[in-house]
């Protein structure tokens, strides 16, 4: 689990994590098609890599991915042409508009049900052809674990980290359905990207953070830095 990852992690740095999962993935059954129509797959996920890697076992593909994490996960999975983007969709889409020519290739787009990409929309409208395949959902949990709502109130948990838009606006939302929102006032967030920062902004917090790239490493180090 990439939480158990990251707890060992802020451990081995000297920080007491505390896991509050507030998303739930559910891996979907679609109509698959046949990846010999394809030259290449889009991932802008971990969850997507997972999720197809569940239901391909071929590898041969070339994949874009958004990220280092994504990578990290593809590397595992089995894949060995990756090309990495910097993190964000807008990177990525330009690393597919430099290296494809949009009259050679058919793209295949994993996306998870609620996903919105409206880069990958600009690439069809450019030419490039395009076909998604949604393979999961995300799906927000109902309530906080036992015991993470009393934490933050007594300053246990000072710091939470967002990775992703879902799981902050599930956070805001659980904070809101209990009637707390002002629970998070003297606790910092730490989100991944501008986006999810957004998202976080729906509470009161005492401060927001946002890394200087998408990557879980850079994350770490800002949160390192700001407890120096």
């Amino acid at each position: 689990m990439d939480s158990d990852i990251l707890s060992k992690e802020l451990r081995s740095i000297g920080f007491i994590p505390t896991q509050s999962p507030v998303i739930e993935v559910n891996y979907l059954n679609p109509d698959l098609p046949k990846l010999n129509d394809f030259s290449y797959v889009i991932f802008s996920s971990k969850n997507g890599i997972r999720a197809y890697a569940q239901k391909f076992p071929d590898r041969n593909l070339g994949i874009f991915v958004v990220g280092e994490g994504s990578a990290e996960e593809a590397y595992k999975q089995g894949f060995k042409r990756i090309v990495v983007g910097q993190g964000n969709s807008d990177d990525l889409c330009k690393q597919i508009k430099s290296k494809i020519k949009k009259r050679d290739s058919k793209l295949l787009y994993v996306s998870g049900a609620y996903r919105e990409n409206n880069n990958f929309t600009d690439l069809k409208k450019l030419g490039y052809n395009i076909k998604k395949l949604v393979l999961y959902k995300v799906i927000p949990v109902s309530n906080f674990p036992e015991g993470v709502l009393n934490k933050i109130e007594n300053g246990i948990i000072d710091s939470v980290l967002f990775f992703s838009p879902r799981s902050a606006e599930a956070f805001s939302n659980l904070i809101t359905k209990v009637g707390k929102n002002d629970i998070t006032r003297e606790t910092r967030v730490f989100c991944i990207s501008k986006k999810i920062a957004q998202k976080a902004s729906e509470i009161n917090w005492k401060m927001i953070y946002i890394s200087a790239n998408s990557s879980k490493r850079s994350l770490i180090e800002l949160l390192k830095y700001s407890n120096s």
